[in-house]
């Protein structure tokens, strides 16, 4: 005898989009509206989620725009952006950040890393490029975005570009950077130029231990 609340039916949608059984997700939706309970941005976010999930990434952007009087906020743009990464749609991907930012919502650096990541992918490093110094310019701190760029970069056999970005962004080599670059130097047969990498490596860490 105990009735159904606004926290149980959504439980409910996130169980069945999880199981990808989005119908049943969808009918729970409209059982919430016949018992007159309104939707909020979690409900359309949980869907949202499962349209992703499935792969539905098109029907994700439609019911993002018609929330039924919800608005999508960081997380649902997060959400779709996230899936259009992993499904290689780079260029959809950067539209929809556009569009995002053009609604008042603003990207993080989880959001921004993933678009990095995915036209690094996709061979678009130049593109790459753009949203990191966009990324910048907004004063969001590139943390482990740079490594992105840089891994890019190498596998594309463009060590030599590394080298000029780094020295115009004022950027300070890690451990990963330095890999990447050995890996680079290696994918193009400049074996002495790896091992000077490897070499610069040991001296660091002897100059730190002492």
């Amino acid at each position: 005898g105990i009735k159904h609340d606004f926290c149980t039916l959504i439980i409910l949608i996130n169980c069945f989009c999880r199981l990808s059984r989005l119908h049943f997700g969808f009918s729970i939706l409209g059982k919430m509206l016949k018992l007159g309970l309104e939707p909020d941005s979690v409900t359309f976010n949980t869907l949202i989620n499962g349209l992703c999930i499935g792969g539905q990434l098109l029907q994700a952007v439609r019911l993002s725009d018609g929330g039924v009087g919800c608005k999508p906020d960081a997380f649902t743009y997060s959400t779709i952006l996230n899936g259009l990464c992993k499904m290689g749609n780079s260029n959809v991907a950067v539209k929809l950040l556009k569009k995002m930012e053009q609604r008042g919502v603003e990207p993080d650096l989880v959001t921004h890393s993933a678009i990095i990541d995915s036209l690094c992918k996709d061979k678009l490093i130049t593109d790459a490029f753009n949203i990191f110094s966009e990324m910048k310019n907004k004063g969001i701190l590139p943390d482990f975005t740079f490594n992105i760029l840089v891994d890019g970069l190498c596998k594309e056999g463009l060590v030599s570009d590394v080298d000029d970005s780094m020295i115009q962004r004022g950027e300070q080599p890690n451990i990963f950077i330095y890999s990447f670059l050995m890996d680079g130097y290696c994918l193009g047969s400049q074996n002495d130029e790896a091992r000077k990498v490897f070499d610069l490596i040991i001296s660091i860490k002897c100059l730190k231990k002492d």
